[in-house]
């Protein structure tokens, strides 16, 4: 189990590197920042599932992500960063997603259009007023993948996500705290 975890892991990695690269890159260093925030949500997410004391939770990382061709996972990815920016405004009613620091890094970076940076939005809001918000993006990332779930995907997924996304939070928090005018 332990090789096919660090396969998996490698094989995530050398696909988000691309984007990591870009965002070094990036002209603004505080978007560059925010960003990195954004992907170590995901790859805490990654750490929380093999830290899981439930087995399943390593099977979807390897069964379902770890598979995965690097199109299919990065358009996960772009997903779950959308997700980060979509669910923090939601939580403390903020526009931060709106933003035109964070809006135009979710073009250049992560190469939105902006066509789906709105449509994803309403998507996630109407399903939000519904309370099925997160099962929606499981749904969605379901469908990236291409692979059907076994019952267990969103129930060992959610609790790694949600605990990473408390903590990314935090330090998005200590980031933006002396400058939080600007990014809305």
């Amino acid at each position: 189990m332990d090789k096919k975890i660090s396969e998996c892991i490698n094989n995530i990695d050398r696909i988000i590197q691309p984007r990591i690269i870009a965002t070094n890159n990036y002209e603004s260093a505080q978007v560059a920042e925010v960003f990195k925030i954004a992907y170590q949500f995901i790859t805490h997410t990654y750490i929380n599932m093999i830290q899981s004391e439930y087995e399943e939770a390593r099977n979807v990382l390897i069964n379902q992500f770890g598979v995965a061709t690097s199109e299919r996972l990065d358009k996960v990815h772009q997903l779950l960063i959308f997700w980060f920016f979509w669910q923090r405004d939601k939580m403390f009613g903020l526009k931060f997603l709106k933003s035109k620091m964070i809006h135009d890094g979710l073009k250049k970076i992560w190469a939105f259009s902006e066509a789906e940076i709105e449509s994803l939005d309403q998507e996630f809001s109407l399903k939000k007023e519904q309370g099925e918000d997160t099962f929606y993006l499981w749904m969605k990332i379901e469908n990236i993948l291409g692979k059907g779930s076994n019952g267990f995907g969103p129930t060992f997924v959610f609790p790694a996500m949600s605990s990473s996304l408390k903590n990314n939070y935090i330090r998005l928090d200590l980031l933006t705290d002396n400058g939080i005018q600007k990014w809305l």
